[in-house]
C-alpha cells in the first residue's frame, strides 16, 4: 500500500485535535497519576498506531474512529501503568514517612517499625493494592485492571486489607497522634 505521508500528517493533526481534550479527561479519572504531557505523549503515540493500522486495512469504518483510537490509547496507557505499578511495588510504605518532616526521628522509627511489620503481614496483593491506591493514587478501576478483576473486587480488596492493618496497629493510636 502506497503511504501519503501529508496526508497521514493533516490527517493525525485534525483526529488530535478533535478527540486530545475528551481523552484527557477521561484519562484524568481513570489514571489520576499520570502526567498529562504522558497522557498527550500516549495519545499521540495512538493516533499514529491507529493510521498505521487503517492504511494496513484494519479500521475501515470511520463512524468508530473515536472509539478505536481510545482502545489504543488505553492499551498504552495500561502498559505505562503496569509500568509505573512495576515501580510502585518497589517502593515501600516507610520510604514515604521518612519524608515527613512533622514527625521527630525517634518517632518516626517506632511508627516505620510498626507500619513495616503491619504491612509485612499483608498478602503481596494487598501491599500492591494499598501501595497503589494510598502512595500513586490509583483508582479502584485502574487497580481492577492491573489485578484483572472487577472493580468493585479491588475496592472490597482495598477495605479487607485496610481493615487488617487497623486490627495490627489497634492498640498502637498514639504514635500517630
Amino acid at each position: 500500500m502506497n503511504v501519503d505521508k501529508d496526508k497521514i500528517i493533516k490527517e493525525s493533526i485534525v483526529i488530535i485535535k478533535t478527540y486530545m481534550p475528551k481523552y484527557r479527561r477521561k484519562a484524568r479519572i481513570k489514571f489520576p497519576s499520570l502526567s498529562d504531557e504522558v497522557v498527550k505523549d500516549i495519545f499521540n503515540e495512538a493516533v499514529l498506531k491507529f493510521l498505521v493500522k487503517r492504511n494496513n486495512g484494519y479500521y475501515e469504518d470511520k463512524g468508530q474512529l473515536q472509539a478505536f483510537v481510545f482502545k489504543i490509547a488505553d492499551g498504552l496507557l495500561i502498559n505505562k501503568f503496569k509500568e509505573t505499578a512495576l515501580k510502585a511495588e518497589k517502593t515501600d510504605l516507610v520510604q514515604l514517612l521518612t519524608n515527613a518532616n512533622a514527625i521527630d526521628k525517634e518517632r518516626l522509627e517506632h511508627i516505620q517499625f510498626f507500619l513495616h511489620k503491619a504491612i509485612g503481614n499483608l498478602k503481596e496483593d494487598e501491599k500492591k493494592i494499598i501501595n497503589l491506591y494510598y502512595i500513586y493514587g490509583y483508582t479502584d478501576e485502574v487497580i481492577a485492571q492491573h489485578l484483572e478483576t472487577s472493580p468493585s473486587a479491588a475496592k472490597m480488596r482495598r477495605h479487607y486489607a485496610l481493615s487488617k492493618l487497623r486490627k495490627q496497629l489497634e492498640g498502637k493510636k498514639n504514635l500517630f497522634l
